[in-house]
């Protein structure tokens, strides 16, 4: 049997920076765990002199680098010929990221120049709260 499942792109950040090395965004899922299908770096100003080195990272305990695996998730190299408006990509990614953890952005080597729309895209992995020992429900 097959399920219909719908894709989201989530936009992580616009036109940042990626100039200095260090974490440039972070996105964790609310209620439902979801797996990350595709990652996406929209060029909004060329990166110059060095290429940039870009990791999607799977943060297991939001808020939390311990136990991290760099770009577990993806690492897209930016090079310097790509102009504005190129999006850099990677596809064909299966990587549950549940409520309590957090997908990190982070750049490993800065460019001289360099800004970026940083893109996921997601699909819902259904599951129920009660399956995850770091949700708590309310009171």
């Amino acid at each position: 049997m097959a399920y219909g499942h719908q894709m989201i792109d989530y936009n992580l950040g616009s036109a940042t920076a990626f100039t200095g090395t260090g974490d440039k965004a972070r996105w964790s899922p609310g209620y439902q765990p979801v797996s990350v299908r595709a990652c996406a770096l929209v060029i909004t100003t060329a990166f110059t002199v060095t290429p940039a080195v870009v990791n999607f990272t799977t943060q297991l305990t939001a808020g939390s680098n311990s136990g991290i695996s760099a770009g577990d998730i993806a690492i897209l190299n930016v090079l310097t010929t790509y102009a504005a408006g190129k999006t850099v990509y990677k596809d064909n990614i299966s990587k549950k990221v549940s409520p309590g953890q957090s997908v990190v952005v982070n750049c490993g080597t800065a460019s001289t120049a360099g800004n970026a729309d940083m893109v996921i895209t997601v699909e819902p992995s259904w599951e129920t709260p009660a399956n995850n020992t770091a949700m708590q429900l309310t009171t």
